[in-house]
Formats: structure tokens, C-alpha cells, sequence
């Protein structure tokens, strides 16, 4: 498999093809079985799906996932001590899968049909904001991250997390503990009723691969940061599949143009030098910040 993942990443990088995600992502496959994904593992690794808000637990063996270690949920699945690849059998049973070391989560898929995304309950993490999950940033110095959760005026604690350490916590808008200079009082966005972080995520040439944690609540999502790979996640290319392009006929002149590209979910989704933030679990929003 570790092969198997090297010739991947190999190809990509010489040929110019859209790059392989690793990391965080949203999977917009309304129905059926998922597309094969790929994920890196860290240390102590687990793997869960929630169902219903529930995690259950997720085992890989005999190229088959099991679903709390004896029902059949998905195949092809592999595993080896780094890396792992998982095929779910319906998109439709879990709404996001998490791989987790220990109570930190470093990556998720989250399942949203026809990518339309829908308005979190007051409190929670707002996938639409961060979308993409997942950046690459080769060549690159910093990724700029947006950050949101529902409700401008919310009280609710929120944490950010930067490869596992604790950098950032808030009270509402406020900072309530700082551990990384970049952290700061959040902005309210009354008209999406939103609080909002935006701060750009500066490489460290230690690592190749930064994973971020945003949590507000009881909810999380993550994104991961690639550093040895370039271009557009794939995601945005699946979600604009699902988006319907209207076209139009001019009468006068005969010009074709395509003049818009919506759904429910709102306009067509565009690459931006935006980058989005990896979440984990709130029981790590007690945890005091590294020193």
C-alpha cells in the first residue's frame, strides 16, 4: 500500500495532474457507494464513522470495513501503519468518517449530497465557510484559513488546534487563552450570522504536511494543508459537477454564453487563496495550551 501511495503521489507531482488528497475532504456523492479514499494515518491512529451524531467504530481487515467489528460497511478497504484506503458501501449511512489519534481528530470526509451544503444549528462549525478541506501549498509560504461557527453572539467555547497543540481558545468572540501570536478576538459577521477567524497558516520547513483543528460546541472539521503538492483539490472539480450551467442565446447576435452556474447551494464554487481549518474533539478544548 505505502507503494502504492509513493507511485500515486510520484505521478502527480511529474505529470501535472490534479494532486492525490490525503487529508480532510467533502465527498458530494448524493447516493450509493463512496469514491475511493485515500487517507494518511498518524500514530495510535482509529478510524470511526458517526451515525446519528454516534461514533461507531470502523475496523479494516480482509480488504473489507467493518462497522463496530462485525458488519460488513464497505470494500475495497486497506490499512497498513501509515496510510489507509476506504471505500464506503452507501454514502448515505454515516455523515462523516474521522480519523483520529486518540481524542484529536487529524482528518474527516464529511458527506454532503450534491455538495449543498446546509445552515449548521446555532453553535456549530460552518463547513461551507472552510470549504475546501483540503490545500495544497507547494511553492508556497503561507495559506491563508477561514474559520466560522453559527452565531455572531454565541457564547459557545471554540478551539483551534495546529498539529495536535492547542494554539487558540475563545469564549464567544473572545480569546480566551493563546498559545501562537497569530491568535485574536474573533469577528461577528451579523449578516450570516456568523463568528469568524481568518489568519494565514505559515509553513513550517520542518513538516510537510500541516493538519488543523476547529471546534465549536460539540462539533468539529478538520483541513489539511499539503506542502509537497500544488494545484485545486479535487473537491472543488466534484462539487461543481453537481452544479446545472444555464445557457443562453442571444437574439440579436447569435452569441452563446454560459451565464450562470447555481444550485440550492449557491453559486459555482471557485478556487480562492483560501484556506480552511482541521477540528477536533471538545474534549480537548479543556486540555491548557503547550508550552
Amino acid at each position: 500500500m505505502l507503494k502504492l501511495a509513493f507511485f500515486l503521489i510520484t505521478v502527480a507531482y511529474y505529470s501535472g495532474a490534479e494532486p492525490v488528497l490525503w487529508g480532510s475532504r467533502i465527498v458530494g456523492t448524493p447516493a450509493g457507494q463512496s469514491p475511493t479514499m485515500y487517507f494518511r494515518l498518524p500514530k495510535l491512529a482509529s478510524i470511526a464513522v458517526l451515525i446519528n451524531g454516534k461514533r461507531n467504530s470502523l475496523d479494516i481487515r480482509d480488504g473489507k470495513c467493518y462497522l463496530n467489528g462485525n458488519q460488513e460497511w464497505g470494500s475495497p478497504c486497506q490499512m497498513d501503519t501509515e496510510s489507509a484506503n476506504i471505500t464506503l458501501k452507501d454514502v448515505s449511512k454515516q455523515e462523516t468518517l474521522q480519523i483520529s489519534s486518540l481524542y484529536i481528530f487529524t482528518s474527516a470526509a464529511f458527506f454532503v449530497p450534491n455538495c449543498t451544503f446546509q445552515k449548521p444549528k446555532q453553535g456549530k462549525v460552518d463547513l461551507k465557510t472552510s470549504f475546501p478541506l483540503s490545500r495544497f501549498g507547494k511553492g508556497q509560504s503561507n495559506v491563508e484559513v477561514a474559520l466560522a461557527a453559527q452565531g455572531a453572539r454565541s457564547q459557545n467555547v471554540a478551539a483551534l488546534l495546529v498539529n495536535g497543540e492547542l494554539a487558540c481558545r475563545w469564549i464567544g468572540t473572545s480569546l480566551e487563552v493563546s498559545s501562537s501570536p497569530f491568535c485574536r478576538n474573533m469577528s461577528e459577521d451579523t449578516g450570516s450570522d456568523l463568528r469568524t477567524f481568518v489568519w494565514n497558516v505559515t509553513r513550517n520547513d520542518t513538516v510537510n504536511y500541516t493538519a488543523i483543528q476547529w471546534s465549536s460546541g460539540d462539533s468539529s472539521l478538520g483541513v489539511s494543508i499539503d506542502w509537497t503538492q500544488d494545484g485545486a483539490s479535487p473537491e472543488i472539480e466534484e462539487c461543481n459537477s453537481y452544479r446545472v450551467t444555464t445557457t443562453t442565446t442571444s437574439s440579436s447576435s447569435g452569441v452563446t454564453s454560459n451565464l450562470a452556474t447555481t444550485t440550492s447551494s449557491g453559486p459555482e464554487v471557485t478556487y480562492t487563496p483560501t484556506i480552511v481549518i482541521a477540528p477536533l474533539s471538545m474534549l480537548m478544548l479543556m486540555i491548557a495550551p503547550a508550552g
